[in-house]
């Protein structure tokens, strides 16, 4: 018998802020819920790399959570087995680089892309480029 294929379902970052912060227990329960239908095989979700970028910034931003916390909560997001989000292996770059200098997290992310595309520079006015070793020239 022909195994059945999952469910493939888009993540917003606002479930993601629910499961994680349980500032609402209700919304919380059913995240929960949803990520463990997810674990049995039941569900195949789908995020981008936005979704990461704006969880980074709000559990920074507003909740003030710890860069570690948050470069933590990326890396277990990326394991999940049952999550599927384009190139996986830039993302961890940027999650790494994220945690290790103070940058923010989008701009670890293009650092990250910069280096998959084997592109040789960046023009930018933003010096956290220049701690994520990428080569800046201002225009």
């Amino acid at each position: 018998m022909a195994r059945e294929k999952r469910e493939r379902v888009f993540v917003d970052t606002n479930v993601f802020l629910r499961f994680l912060t349980g500032d609402d227990p209700e919304k919380a329960q059913k995240c929960r819920a949803l990520f463990e239908r997810a674990q049995r095989g039941e569900l195949e979700l789908h995020l981008s790399s936005l979704v990461l970028a704006e969880l980074a910034w709000t559990l920074r931003s507003y909740y003030r959570r710890p860069r570690e916390d948050i470069a933590g909560t990326l890396e277990q997001i990326l394991e999940m087995r049952s999550v599927r989000i384009p190139h996986k292996g830039t993302l961890r770059d940027a999650v790494a680089s994220f945690a290790q200098y103070n940058v923010d997290f989008v701009d670890a992310y293009h650092a990250a892309e910069i280096r998959r595309r084997q592109i040789r520079r960046i023009y930018s006015y933003d010096e956290d480029f220049d701690r994520l070793h990428v080569r800046r020239d201002e225009p």
